[in-house]
């Protein structure tokens, strides 16, 4: 592995950059970037860490965060081809190039926001390497619900309405991304997406639900407590109950004693009717 200079990598990142409006050379240029600083640990048909499913160059942290630093300007103005850089990325078989595109994507204008959730979608679904999904999720999704959280937010009840659970499922993260956003405020909206969900929810979804429901709990405990209870009045089943006693330890104690109380007039209720 070559020691990091950072003047010189400053530079070589640099001229990497201004290579964006060819993306044939872009990649050239960034795997031999990457080469020339890599560990040369793992290739394809080798060992490799248990998250890492994708032949890597071992590249050091520093080497990437220079090269997202420098895309961010490029992909702010100039984004039609920074666009075109993140889909050649994503295209590579690498894992360092694929997780630059997850890493950058987010950093387009918010008017592209469309053009960035579709690709974070198709990009999420094809990725088996955990490492990757996380930085879709956490990077390249927050980043760009963060710029205009309500437009995001609007435009979530298309993927939670859904038959495919993919799509449902992205939908929840899309809402994960946006209540870790401190400055979102129309909580309301995120209690009536996710109303139908707790009333009946697929089992393979419910962990994702219950962060939702911690993280507005945690933001809103009263409006969550009142979400609660009313939601048990229409519940099909005992979902709601369910989500209830996995959410109960982040209530302050006199909110847990009353949706217990709650929780048990609405099964004597339902044991009167059976």
């Amino acid at each position: 592995m070559t020691a990091i200079q950072p003047a010189r990598l400053r530079e070589q990142v640099s001229k990497l950059a201004s290579l964006h409006k060819n993306p044939d050379e872009f990649i050239r240029e960034l795997h031999g970037l990457l080469n020339h600083y890599g560990r040369h640990v793992y290739r394809a048909g080798k060992a490799a860490a248990p998250s890492r499913l994708l032949p890597s160059y071992q590249t050091p942290e520093p080497v990437l965060r220079q090269i997202e630093l420098e895309m961010t300007p490029i992909l702010e103005k100039d984004t039609a081809a920074g666009i075109v850089i993140c889909d050649a990325l994503w295209d590579e078989a690498y894992f360092e190039l694929k997780m630059l595109a997850a890493r950058i994507i987010g950093k387009i204008p918010p008017q592209y926001s469309v053009e960035a959730l579709n690709r974070i979608f198709n990009w999420s679904s094809q990725t088996k390497d955990k490492s990757l999904s996380e930085a879709l999720y956490h990077r390249g999704l927050v980043d760009t619900i963060s710029k205009e959280p309500d437009n995001a937010i609007n435009r979530v009840q298309t993927w939670l309405d859904s038959t495919n659970k993919k799509e449902k499922l992205f939908g929840i993260q899309i809402i994960l991304a946006t209540l870790e956003n401190k400055n979102f405020k129309n909580l309301p909206l995120v209690f009536g997406l996710i109303g139908p969900l707790v009333r009946q929810a697929p089992s393979d979804l419910r962990p994702y639900i219950i962060q939702i429901l911690i993280h507005l709990t945690h933001r809103t405990p009263n409006e969550t407590a009142y979400f609660f209870q009313q939601n048990l009045e229409f519940s099909i089943d005992n979902d709601t109950a369910w989500f209830i006693r996995r959410c109960l330890s982040a209530f302050p104690q006199p909110t847990q004693e009353s949706l217990r109380a709650s929780i048990r007039k609405r099964e004597k209720q339902r044991n009167l009717n059976e």
